[in-house]
Formats: structure tokens, sequence, C-alpha cells
């Protein structure tokens, strides 16, 4: 089984190569906000379990503003 969310805004503060704290908790609300949509983390995640987080990331890319890489915020906002 294959369960996917995805949460939108129309405006996501910052921008990848220039945020803020504040930036940053945003883009958390949105995290568990779509892991809330399957379940939330608790169904995923148990106590004393590891949990490492793979960015998905390209060569020859300019950098996050060109969609190319995970947000830095994104990674942030997982922590």
């Amino acid at each position: 089984m294959v369960d996917v969310a995805i949460v939108h805004r129309n405006m996501v503060p910052g921008v990848p190569n220039k945020y803020n704290e504040n930036d940053v908790l945003f883009v958390k609300e949105m995290i568990k906000e779509a892991l809330d949509y399957l379940g939330g983390v608790d169904s995923f995640v148990k106590e004393d379990d590891r949990v490492i987080i793979k960015p998905n990331m390209t060569g020859g890319i300019l950098g996050p503003e060109s969609a190319g890489v995970t947000d830095p915020r994104v990674l942030e906002g997982s922590q």
C-alpha cells in the first residue's frame, strides 16, 4: 500500500537560500499536517526507533531555488 499526503500553501515564507527560524516553523507545521493525514508520526515511528531522512539530491543543479534539490527548510523542519 502506498499513502501520499500533499500539503499546499499559496505562499511559504522565506526562500531556500535565505530564511529564518519562523520560516522553518511554518514548514515544520506543514510537515506535521502531512504526517497527520497519514495517521500521525507515531503510526510510523515507535519509541527507540532510529530514523534517517534521505533528502533527494541531484548533481549539476544550481541549488534549492531551482527545485532540483530538497529545500533546506524542509530538512531543518524535519528535525
